[in-house]
């Protein structure tokens, strides 16, 4: 609903960087806010979003599910389940399982939203995206530590990087990777 594409962030992003260096700042960061479940957004669009952040390697630590403040367009689509602009119908996630499956997949990789994300991609028919290759977003098993039985992450300094043979893929390709990989070619 109204909200701009990817390429529009990739560019936004590109922009602040190449600025934040001509200022002499080049460790200034964009810290990213998404919001899950709000209305339009189903788990098809919450899965293209987490395909995105693996592919950018972005990992959101600040998400939220959509609260509907009054007298907001969002609290129309909310309660009406239809959109005032173009009047037609929109998917509205009403129950709280659906709300947490969509944020899941927001921080999918985070070692506790393993089983949720698994039940999204599996409930969507994206059964492809688990496993061990470069586009999957979550492994095929989930990692167990004798830390984890206490109620503590699995690995405390996880990243969601994946290694296939001599190959690292999934979200470790970031832009400064893939600009020092164009520029050896060039």
């Amino acid at each position: 609903m109204k909200k701009p594409v990817n390429n529009n962030f990739e560019s936004f992003a590109d922009a602040f960087q190449s600025a934040s260096r001509r200022a002499g700042k080049p460790k200034q960061y964009i810290v990213p806010y998404y919001i899950a479940s709000h209305p339009g957004s189903d788990l098809h669009t919450m899965i293209d979003l987490a395909l995105f952040l693996n592919a950018t390697a972005t990992a959101p630590t600040r998400s939220r599910t959509s609260s509907r403040p009054p007298f907001d367009i969002a609290t129309c689509m909310y309660y009406t389940g239809i959109d005032p602009f173009t009047k037609e119908a929109v998917y509205v996630a009403n129950h709280l399982r659906d709300r947490k499956l969509q944020r899941a997949l927001l921080q999918f990789f985070k070692p506790e939203n393993y089983f949720e994300v698994r039940r999204a991609l599996e409930e969507a028919g994206r059964t492809d995206l688990i496993g061990g290759g470069c586009d999957a977003l979550i492994p095929l098993m989930r990692r167990f530590s004798p830390a984890s039985l206490f109620g503590k992450p699995a690995h405390p300094a996880s990243t969601p990087f994946a290694r296939v043979g001599n190959v690292w893929c999934g979200r470790v390709i970031g832009r400064r990777l893939r600009a020092s990989i164009a520029s050896f070619g060039a």
